[in-house]
């Protein structure tokens, strides 16, 4: 069987960011693993997006996106209780941007956070069929931040491996993230590195902004990095 589709697992929120003038902020919606599927799905591949939303106005935003897209929503799991994450983005007086925290909520996690392996296991048969046609998995680390939503990427992994599917992970270093989970901000930096280290063995490609290889690696030649790695993976470093 040929393998075509692309399964992206991870957070869909919404990036808050602060106009150009500094006044007022516009919303877009956001996250690596729900943008890229949305990117594949302009370039006609067949995407397959994992991940939780709110059930809430941004979630149904997300949703109607992915509709009119045609990105696979089978895996989509809708919180009624947590809401769509809302990141707030300012920028510094070079007018880079930078993450700043987040829209306050009522609960102390986002729906993000919450990605449920028992409910993907309840989905088993439907899964298997969907990895047999992909050759890719791309996720990213902000997912390890959460104790229930690290336990659902360990677990899709781990079936992805069955259906040899190659694993792409854009690291995607994030430490606002970590501050802030109930799960992680008691993790120690070095820990938190550690943690996400481990994580990148599994990856056939890997991605990686500069300022990341350098924290992860302690280098920023690709080719070094990757025969530093079991997988000896195909390395990605961006700059700027």
């Amino acid at each position: 069987m040929k393998k075509t589709k692309v399964v992206c697992i991870g957070e869909a929120l919404i990036d808050r960011i602060r106009n150009k003038s500094n006044k007022g902020f516009t919303d877009f919606l956001g996250g690596a693993p729900a943008n890229v599927a949305c990117a594949l799905r302009k370039l006609k591949i067949d995407t397959v997006f994992i991940g939780c939303l709110g059930s809430d106005d941004f979630g149904k935003k997300f949703i109607e996106e992915f509709n009119k897209l045609e990105v696979n929503l089978d895996f989509l799991q809708l919180n009624n209780d947590l809401s769509t994450r809302v990141v707030n983005v300012d920028r510094n007086q070079f007018g880079d941007r930078f993450f700043s925290g987040f829209k306050a909520s009522s609960h102390t996690s986002f729906a993000d956070e919450a990605l449920n392996k028992q409910l993907i296991e309840k989905q088993l048969p439907n899964l298997e069929k969907i990895l047999l046609e992909t050759k890719y998995l791309v996720t990213g680390t902000i997912v390890l931040s959460s104790q229930l939503s690290a336990e659902a990427i360990s677990f899709l992994l781990e079936q992805a491996y069955k259906f040899k599917v190659k694993i792409i992970i854009d690291v995607n270093w994030r430490e606002v993230f970590w501050d802030y989970s109930q799960f992680s901000s008691q993790i120690s930096k070095t820990a938190r590195v550690e943690l996400i280290k481990k994580f990148l063995s599994h990856a056939h490609v890997l991605k990686l902004a500069k300022e990341e290889a350098s924290l992860f690696f302690d280098n920023e030649n690709p080719l070094l990095i990757s025969q530093q790695m079991s997988k000896k993976p195909d390395v990605i470093i961006t700059d700027g």
